[in-house]
């Protein structure tokens, strides 16, 4: 993969604030996600050798409409040469409205399905259930201190999966989140995860087979996130 080319200026088509967020980070195979993401000209961002896992469950309200969403990412870079992160691969997403999640499919191009979020910031916890049955869960256990609290802010490209139309390449948009985060260690063996086997969603059976480890919580209370149209990717530079 070439560099990635970024336009001179974004415009953000929807802008949301008052986000409830609870994200959890991880680590897995990076070996297995440089096969899964090779046929769409991606290569996975490596941190001490393994690929960067983010799981973000958010609470928003758009236009009136009170909705949860849970989204699966894989850190990815731009540039081989600079193999550094700087963009995500958008593996799955999940919307608790059923319209939502079929305006992005049918409007965005962008793998959503319809399901049912649960997420909590106070007591940091996130499940999906989809066709009445628990398919991923992630729990806080316990009272801690945040290791650390600062204002964090990203804006970058979101590369998603070759649309059913056979281009050769997925398509893209850009997002800019910020806000305040509390960051918290994931403590194994007491902090809950759990990912169902033999799902029907395809992407939680790639966090098992690729061996994902949680390594820590980061929790906003009040984000703002910001999102441009979706964009065709220039396959001539990739």
């Amino acid at each position: 993969m070439s560099s990635f080319t970024h336009p001179d200026h974004i415009r953000y088509t929807a802008e949301i604030t008052n986000v409830r967020e609870v994200t959890l980070h991880g680590t897995a195979d990076l070996a297995f996600w440089r096969r899964l993401l090779q046929p769409y000209r991606l290569l996975p961002a490596s941190s001490d050798g393994a690929a960067q896992i983010v799981l973000s469950a958010t609470a928003l309200v758009w236009k009136g409409l009170a909705f949860r969403e849970l989204i699966v990412t894989i850190a990815t870079c731009t540039d081989r040469d600079q193999p550094q992160h700087d963009s995500f691969y958008l593996a799955h997403a999940f919307n608790s409205l059923r319209l939502l999640a079929w305006t992005e499919r049918r409007f965005f191009q962008t793998p959503y399905t319809h399901a049912d979020v649960y997420i909590n910031t106070s007591q940091p916890e996130m499940e999906l259930w989809h066709h009445n049955r628990l398919l991923f869960k992630a729990q806080m256990i316990g009272n801690q201190a945040p290791a650390v609290q600062h204002d964090e802010a990203w804006n970058g490209p979101v590369f998603l999966p070759a649309h059913a139309s056979g281009e050769p390449t997925g398509r893209h948009f850009f997002v800019a989140l910020s806000g305040e985060q509390a960051i918290y260690p994931f403590v194994a063996g007491t902090d809950l995860i759990e990912i169902a086997p033999n799902g029907d969603q395809p992407v939680f059976q790639w966090l098992r087979e690729s061996q994902f480890t949680p390594t820590e919580w980061r929790i906003r209370t009040s984000a703002n996130h910001a999102r441009s149209k979706t964009y065709r990717r220039d396959s001539s530079k990739l």
